[in-house]
């Protein structure tokens, strides 16, 4: 678990910095985004640590991408993945890693494979 942890944060750290270059986005002006503090933003692009799952959402919109390809679920910056047991897995883990007790796990994630579709499906 500890290898896909340090994977998943290489890809999220590598993608997120990517982004904000391509946009332009420093991170001071993207954590006054978020409401976060500029340090919060340093250790996501250092792969110290993750967004918190009610963050990744706003990141995603403010980058112009999906969470699933922040998250490395997809390769693919505008498409949706499918939902699966993999998918699910990873963001168990991530809501376990927000502090998100199995109950709250199980609401949201409950929600998420309705939400894990393009818009006008």
């Amino acid at each position: 678990m500890e290898q896909e942890r340090k994977k998943l944060a290489r890809v999220f750290a590598s993608r997120l910095a990517e982004l904000m270059e391509q946009r332009g986005i420093k991170a001071i002006d993207l954590a006054a985004r978020l409401k976060v503090h500029q340090s919060r933003v340093s250790r996501w692009l250092s792969g110290e640590q993750f967004p918190k799952i009610e963050t990744l959402p706003s990141l995603a919109e403010i980058l112009g991408v999906t969470v699933d390809y922040l998250l490395g679920a997809s390769d693919h910056p505008q498409e949706y993945v499918r939902w699966n047991a993999d998918l699910e897995e990873r963001l168990r883990w991530h809501l376990q890693e927000a502090g998100f007790d199995k109950a709250a796990q199980d609401v949201i994630l409950g929600l998420a494979p309705k939400v894990s579709r393009p818009r006008n499906e």
